[in-house]
């Protein structure tokens, strides 16, 4: 349960500083390799209310989430995190998420894809703007 707490404590500290809005999904999510990288999923993005499901995600087309990837689920079943630090040379990664629904087993299904640029890179950028 502390664990929880901090990775929940994380999510929104991280969202403060990068100004997300946590309501909106987008289809494309960024990260930076080597720093931590937290999004929160919400039944309400997959079903028009807020209801308990049991979450799973994998790579699209694979059986698992990236090495580096993990789903944590909250105590609040409505809510999921995915996190890690990615270490992988590749920077595409497409995601298939399922929420099921607790009280009637229906399903609904999303994907997007998490891309990964390289801190040099972003640095590089800022200099020569």
């Amino acid at each position: 349960m502390k664990i929880q707490l901090k990775l929940i404590f994380i999510y929104f500290v991280l969202t403060l500083i990068n100004c997300q809005n946590i309501r909106e999904h987008a289809a494309e999510l960024r990260a930076v390799k080597g720093q931590f990288f937290v999004h929160m999923l919400h039944s309400a993005y997959f079903f028009p209310q807020t209801v308990d499901v049991k979450w799973s995600a994998s790579t699209r087309g694979r059986p698992t989430l990236p090495q580096w990837m993990h789903l944590i689920p909250s105590r609040h079943r409505s809510i999921a995190f995915l996190i890690g630090t990615p270490v992988s040379p590749h920077s595409h990664f497409p995601l298939h998420i399922i929420a099921t629904r607790m009280d009637s087993f229906q399903s609904s299904e999303q994907s997007f894809s998490v891309v990964t640029n390289d801190d040099r890179k972003l640095i590089f950028n800022i200099l020569n703007g």
